[in-house]
């Protein structure tokens, strides 16, 4: 029984993961704890790493970087997300990013 529930539960939150990436695939605003969310997900989805909203180029990344996200941005990095890749405006994450020391890890990031 314990087995079913838990499967359940991992069905439903999958539903929920694809049902965000697709909200964000679209370019909807993403609420800060979605972003958060979907990074977690970049774990066992590595395509969220690269998928990059159709309305400005964003990727999980650069909404991390502009939510001034620490602990997802520096989540998405660790699991490879691309610091220098840039928007349909040519910026890239560290560009979007208000916070200073945020910035200067997502640059060092792009540096390679």
């Amino acid at each position: 029984m314990l087995f079913r529930s838990r499967a359940r539960e991992h069905a439903r939150q999958a539903e929920q993961i694809k049902a965000l990436k697709a909200v964000f695939a679209a370019g909807n605003r993403l609420e800060q704890e979605e972003i958060e969310r979907l990074a977690r997900a970049a774990a066992s989805d590595r395509s969220l790493l690269k998928l990059a909203d159709r309305l400005h180029g964003n990727t999980l990344l650069h909404l991390a970087a502009q939510a001034e996200l620490d602990d997802a941005a520096g989540m998405l990095l660790r699991l490879g997300a691309r610091a220098d890749t840039r928007n349909q405006s040519g910026r890239r994450p560290h560009e979007l990013c208000a916070d200073p020391v945020l910035a200067r890890l997502l640059k060092q990031g792009a540096a390679g």
